[in-house]
């Protein structure tokens, strides 16, 4: 959730949390997933990929549990 945290409004590709956050590409696409599912995050297709953002039921449990 951090990695989605800190792109913001821009959204970020799963290979870019990938490497930003040094794991798998399936442990980020299963972590994806679940986010999704929980609705704290949306995937969104555009031209240069899914991009995932966070929902404002994400943002707003990063606030709560500090994480931003």
């Amino acid at each position: 959730m951090k990695a989605l945290a800190d792109s913001g409004e821009t959204g970020v590709l799963p290979k870019s949390i990938s490497d930003k956050m040094s794991i798998d590409s399936l442990e980020t696409s299963n972590a994806l997933t679940y986010l999704v599912e929980k609705e704290y995050a949306e995937m969104i297709n555009g031209t240069s990929g899914s991009k995932y953002y966070l929902t404002d039921l994400g943002r707003q449990y990063c606030i709560n549990k500090k994480i931003v």
